[in-house]
């Protein structure tokens, strides 16, 4: 039984192969926020932080905390409303920040689109340091 290692920019494209192992990978290919439809899910973004504020940060009696960010991100294309939950999301969603978004969905909101980030989207930070991000043109407006 061979273990699965997953290499920085891969993602597994069956997790057991034919022959039983896991070898399968396949290139994550990134959609770009241009390209994004109403009630879309299991998408692979590589979107620059604009801006993101925590507007809800809730702390239950039993200890378990509530945090809520609201931000705007944007690739090379366009920019979109970003919906954040979670703390150790919102602590890697930084201004500035260039991120990969894993397994993120797209929901309608007011009949405008919105990015949604729960606490099942993976959120890493790419080798890439720098690229020029597209605030001209929104699709959250």
């Amino acid at each position: 039984n061979s273990s699965l290692v997953l290499r920085r920019g891969y993602t597994t494209y069956d997790p057991v192969g034919p022959d039983g192992n896991q070898t399968l990978f396949q290139r994550v290919k990134y959609k770009s926020i241009a390209e994004l439809e109403p009630e879309q899910g299991n998408l692979d973004l590589r979107v620059k932080v604009i801006s993101n504020k925590v507007v809800i940060n809730k702390t239950f009696d039993d200890e378990t905390k509530y945090v809520k960010s609201l931000g705007i991100v944007a690739d090379e294309t366009s920019s979109i409303i970003l919906i954040g939950t979670g703390d150790d999301q919102v602590e890697i969603l930084k201004d500035g920040a260039i991120v990969d978004l894993r397994g993120a969905k797209v929901q309608m909101l007011n009949g405008f689109m919105r990015l949604i980030c729960d606490r099942g989207v993976i959120i890493t930070s790419p080798d890439q340091t720098d690229f020029e991000a597209n605030t001209a043109q929104s699709e959250s407006t």
